[in-house]
């Protein structure tokens, strides 16, 4: 992310992944001139109003502002043949926690299983902070999954069949600023005995940032 700052109080944000680069900011004037010396130096399209940036589509109507991952949601769902699966109503069923493989899987295994669990990634640090919890818990068994994990990362898949339409809705006119909410629970995991936190900030009525991870240390009384 590069910040270009004016004396006046104007900036553009430019932000850069690989060959993909979006500037935005409030004056559209200097964003144009900012553009246009970024394009002199570096040879590239300019492709207007963006819609689409690494796979995340990008919707207006009036203040709001919307994101998703639909069509990429549509890509995963067609490559691991759950398009027309049972919708689910929980991202994991209630009170689960994986457990570690006691035999060994195939190669072929290992890697459906880690192309899933890649797809799923993408989506939930994308725009599906719903799903961050399962992904991340299913992700720690990738180096040897069994038949339940694999089952239960197309559990996640049918999850997402009947939330296909959920997005990310930023309402500018809703005077919501930053709110941070954070919890965590007690030693949860019993394969672990480690607590899982989670936090996420909204910003304009929906969330920019969140994460699900569990915690380093050990929980060794209650």
């Amino acid at each position: 992310v590069f910040v270009y700052r004016t004396k006046n109080g104007g900036f553009v944000l430019a932000i850069v992944y690989v060959d993909d680069a979006l500037f935005l900011g409030p004056d559209a004037k200097l964003i144009a001139k900012v553009k246009g010396i970024f394009m002199k130096k570096w040879e590239c399209r300019n492709l207007g109003e963006v819609k689409d940036f690494l796979c995340m589509r990008i919707m207006r109507s009036g203040h709001k502002l919307i994101l998703d991952q639909q069509p990429y949601l549509d890509k995963v769902l067609e490559r691991f043949q759950m398009t027309n699966a049972k919708p689910a109503s929980t991202p994991l069923p209630a009170g689960y926690y994986p457990l570690p493989n006691s035999g060994q899987a195939k190669q072929e295994e290992i890697t459906e299983y880690q192309a899933l669990i890649g797809s799923l990634l993408y989506l939930c640090l994308g725009t599906r902070p719903d799903i961050a919890f399962a992904v991340t818990k299913l992700a720690q068994f990738t180096s040897n999954p069994s038949e339940d994990h694999l089952k239960k990362a197309r559990h996640i898949c049918c999850y997402l069949v009947g939330t296909r339409d959920y997005c990310l809705v930023y309402d500018g006119a809703s005077g919501a600023g930053i709110e941070a909410f954070a919890d965590s629970d007690w030693g949860s995991d019993p394969t672990t005995r480690r607590s899982q936190s989670g936090y996420f900030f909204n910003l304009a009525g929906a969330t920019f940032l969140w994460t699900s991870c569990t915690q380093k240390s050990v929980v060794t009384s209650v």
